[in-house]
C-alpha cells in the first residue's frame, strides 16, 4: 500500500511549475497457492486513485504561446482498479506439456473538469471503461528440437461517458459525451507459434495470429450508430544463428494489425497541444511490417548486443488538422488512415563486469521517422525521440552498502514534424540536448528491510524530454524502506 502526496514541481535551476502537484494512493496484492495435484494458481489485485490531477501543458503557457489553453483542466478523479486469475495446472497429455489460463478485469474512471482560457463554459465529464479478458496458453515440446506454442484468448471492452455543460450559476446540462455512451470493442484471436532447431547453432520461429474485431460505436445526437467488423492474419518469422562461439545473429520480421478503437473513432473534445479533436466513426485498421536485424555477444563477463529495426505502417491512423479553429482558438483535428509512415532505427546494450565489483550496464537508442501522406510529399515524423540513452556503473563493495551511479543524455532534437512545430509542448527550434547524473546506496538491514538513500539529478541541471510538455524535476532526496513480507 502507497500514499504520495506530489508538491508543485521544481525544476532545475529553481523554477516552480504551478500548478503541477497531485496526491495518489495506490496498493497491490498478490497471492500464490499451489495446486493439489501439482502447479499452481496466482490472483492480483490492484488499485490506483488520484483525486485529482492538474494538466500541466494545459495550464501553463507552452512555446509560442503568451497565456494557457486553459483556466481549469483537472482528472477528477483519475483512478485504475484490476483483479486478475493465473491458473497454471500440471500438465501431461499428448497435446500439451503446460498451461497457462489467465482472466482478467480492469476498470478505468477518467472523470474530467475542463474550461478553456477565459471561457465561462465549465464541463465535468465522467467517463469509465471495463474491460474483461481471458486468454489460454498451451505449450508442448514435441522433441528436443521443435516446440509449439498456440492458444486463444478473446476481450471485451465497453464505454460509459457522460458531459455537462455549466455556464455562470446556471444549473448543468447535459451535452454531448467525449466519448459515444456505451459503445463497445470485443475481439478473438487464435495464435500459433513453432519453434524448431534443425541444429544447435540454428533456431528457427513462425507463427500466426487470426483475429476479429467487432466495433459498435453508439449513436449519439451529431451521428448515428457505426460497427465495424474487420479481421486479420498476421505471420511472423524468426532466425537465430550462431556464428561463432557467443556471437550470434538474430532476425525477426513480422506483420501487426490494429483495428480503430474507440477513443480513435469516437473522441469529442480538447486534446493536449491546444487542439479540439473531432469524431471520425470512417476510420479503418492500420497494418504496420516489423523489421530487425541483430547481433548478441553473451559471454561471461560481457553481454552486448546491436539491433537495427525497421516499421512500415500502411493507412497509419494519426490526427491532423482540419484547417478550422474552435470558439475558444483551439485548432479542430481529427483522426485519418494517412498513407504511408515509416519509423527505422537502431539500439545498442551492454553490461560488463569490469571487476568483482564494479558491473557497467549501458543502453542507447536512435529513431528516426517520415511521414508520406499521399500526395507525394514527404515530412518528418512527429514526435520522434533523439539519440538518447543510459549510462550506469554498479558498486558492490565488501561492506554492507552498494552503490550506483547512474548518467542519462539526449541528443539535441531538431528535426521536427508539421505538427511539432505547432505544438506549444515543443520548442520550434527544437528540443535541446542534455545530460544528468542520479546517485543511490542501498542496503539490507536484517533478513525483511532495505534501506535506499539517493540523490536524484545531481547537478539540478534543467532539461526536458522531448514532447513532454513540462520541464524535468530538479535535485531531490531519495529515502525509501521497504520490508519484504514472509
Amino acid at each position: 500500500m502507497q500514499s504520495v502526496a506530489i508538491r508543485d514541481r521544481r525544476t532545475g535551476g529553481g523554477d516552480t511549475v504551478r500548478p503541477s502537484g497531485y496526491e495518489s494512493r495506490g496498493v497491490n496484492l498478490m497471492t500464490r497457492h499451489r495446486l493439489p495435484g501439482g502447479g499452481e494458481w496466482r490472483l492480483l489485485a490492484q488499485h490506483v486513485a488520484q483525486p485529482s490531477t492538474p494538466r500541466v501543458d494545459e495550464l501553463v503557457p507552452g512555446f509560442g504561446q503568451l497565456l494557457p489553453s486553459s483556466s481549469l483542466f483537472e482528472f477528477s478523479p483519475n483512478e485504475r482498479s484490476f483483479l486478475g486469475l493465473v491458473l497454471e495446472p500440471a500438465v501431461d497429455r499428448p497435446w500439451a506439456d503446460h498451461a497457462r489460463l489467465q482472466l482478467g478485469w480492469q476498470r478505468i474512471n477518467d472523470g474530467r473538469k475542463t474550461r478553456d482560457f477565459s471561457s465561462p463554459l465549465l464541463f465535468t465529464e465522467q467517463n469509465r471503461s471495463d474491460l474483461y479478458s481471458a486468454s489460454l496458453v498451451l505449450a508442448k515440446r514435441w522433441t528436443a528440437g521443435h516446440r509449439t506454442r498456440y492458444g486463444m484468448d478473446v476481450t471485451g471492452d465497453e464505454v460509459r461517458s457522460g458531459r455537462q455543460l455549466t455556464v455562470g450559476a446556471r444549473r448543468p446540462a447535459a451535452v454531448a459525451p467525449r466519448y459515444p455512451d456505451g459503445s463497445e470493442l470485443a475481439s478473438a484471436a487464435l495464435f500459433v507459434t513453432h519453434s524448431w532447431s534443425p541444429r544447435p547453432a540454428t533456431g528457427i520461429e513462425l507463427g500466426a495470429r487470426y483475429s476479429r474485431y467487432r466495433v459498435d460505436l453508439a449513436a449519439t445526437a451529431p451521428a448515428p450508430g457505426v460497427r465495424l467488423e474487420p479481421d486479420n492474419l498476421s505471420l511472423q518469422f524468426g532466425l537465430r544463428q550462431e556464428l561463432v562461439a557467443s556471437l550470434s545473429l538474430l532476425a525477426n520480421v513480422s506483420e501487426g494489425f490494429r483495428v480503430p478503437n474507440i477513443f480513435d473513432l469516437g473522441t469529442l473534445g480538447p486534446r493536449p497541444g491546444n487542439r479540439f479533436n473531432a469524431a471520425n466513426p470512417d476510420l479503418g485498421p492500420e497494418q504496420v511490417l516489423s523489421t530487425d536485424l541483430g547481433l548478441r555477444w553473451e559471454g561471461e563477463d560481457l553481454r552486448a548486443e546491436l539491433f537495427l529495426f525497421r516499421l512500415d505502417y500502411e493507412d497509419r491512423i494519426t490526427s491532423v488538422e482540419t484547417g478550422a479553429t474552435s470558439p475558444t482558438g483551439r485548432f479542430v483535428v481529427t483522426s485519418e488512415n494517412i498513407g504511408r509512415s515509416r519509423v527505422h532505427g537502431a539500439e545498442f546494450g551492454l553490461w560488463a563486469q569490469l571487476s568483482p565489483r564494479l558491473a557497467l550496464d549501458a543502453t542507447a537508442n536512435w529513431t528516426r521517422g517520415e511521414e508520406r501522406p499521399g500526395d507525394g510529399t514527404t515530412a518528418p515524423g512527429d514526435r520522434i525521440p533523439p539519440l538518447y540513452g543510459r549510462l550506469a556503473l554498479a558498486w558492490d563493495p565488501a561492506g554492507p552498502w552498494r552503490g550506483r551511479a547512474v548518467l542519462q543524455f539526449a541528443a539535441e532534437q531538431d528535426r521536427l514534424g508539421p505538427r511539432d512545430v505547432r505544438d506549444p509542448r515543443i520548442d520550434p527550434n527544437g528540443t535541446d540536448g542534455w545530460t544528468v547524473w542520479h546517485l543511490q546506496a542501498q542496503r539490507e538491514v536484517g533478513k525483511r528491510w532495505t534501506v535506499t538513500v539517493g540523490v536524484d539529478n545531481v547537478f539540478d541541471s534543467r532539461y526536458r524530454e522531448h514532447g513532454s510538455g513540462i520541464d524535468a524535476p530538479g535535485r531531490g532526496l531519495v529515502f525509501a524502506l521497504e520490508a519484504g513480507l514472509p
